[in-house]
C-alpha cells in the first residue's frame, strides 16, 4: 500500500518504489531504498508535506512522492 495512504504514526518497511522515474531517483537520494523502516511522523491536511522519518532523517515529501513509496507493515516494528 502507498505511504499517502498510511496513517499518522505508520511504522514500517519500503517494499519498493513506482511512478515517475524522476521522483523515483529523487526518492533514492533521499534514502529511501527497499528493505528500510519509514515512520509516517506528521501528515498535513489539504494534501499538504508527509513528514517521514528513513534511517534516522527527517524528511518532508510531497503527497506525490509519498504516493510512490509502496511499504508493507512490518508488527515487529
Amino acid at each position: 500500500m502507498p505511504l499517502n495512504l498510511q496513517k499518522k504514526g505508520f511504522c514500517g518497511v519500503i517494499d519498493s518504489l513506482t511512478g515517475d522515474p524522476v521522483i523515483v531517483e529523487r526518492l533514492h537520494e533521499l534514502g529511501f531504498l527497499s528493505g528500510q523502516v519509514v515512520t509516517l511522523l506528521l501528515k498535513t491536511p489539504f494534501a499538504g508535506p508527509f513528514i517521514v522519518k528513513v534511517n534516522d532523517v527527517t524528511v518532508a515529501l510531497r503527497s506525490e512522492e509519498a504516493a510512490c513509496i509502496e511499504v508493507l507493515e512490518s508488527p515487529s516494528l
